[in-house]
């Protein structure tokens, strides 16, 4: 049994939400193992539309993924495979194709491809630049998302 199962069948029988500090902490365990993958070790694919970019992760069966920290909402869907993903404080077993779903701001998700899969966010933006694309929706720390969140708050100079 993996980590991630363990982890699931320890909060289902306490019942206990998993966190995103519960995620950040899975995060740092697998980043100390001398075999994890890094996001450029796996295939993805970037696709444009007016005011839309899309972000297709190809994620190997049995991978174990951590997302980073969303800054906006965006839409998430499963277009090929079977994982087991956190939602809403939950792991589900998600099966392609799935219908897009809501993922709020501040979301940082954990899954774990139980079949070969491809995993597609949407975001809002005009962009086309990637590296500018993934610095102004993506946080890669908890620090530096609520330094975003505190920006975010001070009202606009006019």
């Amino acid at each position: 049994m993996n980590e991630l199962s363990v982890a699931i069948l320890q909060n289902a029988l306490t019942a206990k939400a998993i966190t995103r500090a519960d995620v950040i902490a899975f995060e740092n365990k697998i980043l100390q193992h001398p075999a994890h993958l890094k996001a450029k070790d796996f295939t993805v694919r970037h696709h444009f539309g007016y005011g839309v970019y899309m972000r297709e992760l190809h994620i190997p069966n049995d991978m174990i993924v951590v997302g980073r920290i969303h800054k906006y909402p965006c839409l998430a869907m499963l277009s090929k495979g079977k994982m087991e993903l956190l939602v809403d404080g939950g792991i589900k077993v998600i099966t392609a194709p799935a219908n897009p779903t809501f993922s709020p701001a501040g979301i940082k998700r954990i899954g774990r491809a139980l079949e070969d899969t491809i995993f597609i966010t949407a975001h809002a933006t005009f962009k086309t630049d990637v590296e500018e694309i993934e610095r102004d929706l993506f946080c890669d720390s908890e620090q530096e998302y609520q330094e975003f969140l505190t920006a975010m708050a001070q009202p606009c100079l006019q």
